[in-house]
């Protein structure tokens, strides 16, 4: 038992999920990989919002979210 939680059971805050490509940026390599896995489901790491559904919202969010990620 770790702070409550049994140890590993607790996911980490993905701090940055328009960054996509997990290089530390959201540009338009996020933005080309969103369009690249356009359609796609559940799972997939371009579903920035996770609705299950790769379309313009996460394009958009890719967009909303451009630049540096947070530390």
């Amino acid at each position: 038992l770790l702070g409550g939680f049994w140890a590993g059971s607790v996911q980490p805050i993905d701090t940055c999920p328009a960054d996509v490509t997990g290089d530390g940026l959201v540009n338009i390599t996020d933005l080309l990989f969103v369009v690249s896995h356009w359609g796609g489901g559940a799972g997939d790491a371009a579903d920035v919002n996770e609705d299950h559904v790769v379309n313009i919202l996460d394009l958009l969010a890719v967009v909303a979210a451009w630049g540096t990620c947070p530390p």
